[in-house]
């Protein structure tokens, strides 16, 4: 169930993104890519909680019964890319 509504989140902002790049509207595309990377990050860290599998890359996902050091790996790279959107959000906000 988790799973199906972050999906539905996530392809909520990409077709956001989408439309208002369409409509050339660049500040608000760039602000949906940066929610996009924050909702996509967060759900990570709710899989993770869950002891439940996320993938971080088209090719790679991380099992629940992986090695303990894995999927802390896979849960600091998520950390990394949630650190620099929320940055990059809060700086573009800002303006």
């Amino acid at each position: 169930m988790v799973k199906k509504v972050s999906l539905l989140i996530q392809t909520a902002s990409l077709l956001t993104m989408l439309i208002m790049l369409f409509l050339n509207i660049e500040f608000y595309s760039l602000l949906s890519v940066y929610c996009f990377l924050v909702i996509w990050c967060i759900d990570k860290v709710v899989l993770f909680s869950l002891n439940e599998e996320f993938g971080i890359a088209s090719q790679l996902k991380i099992k629940a019964d992986a090695p303990p050091a894995l999927r802390i790996a896979g849960l600091g790279f998520v950390f990394v890319i949630l650190v620099f959107s929320l940055k990059a959000l809060f700086k573009h906000v800002a303006i």
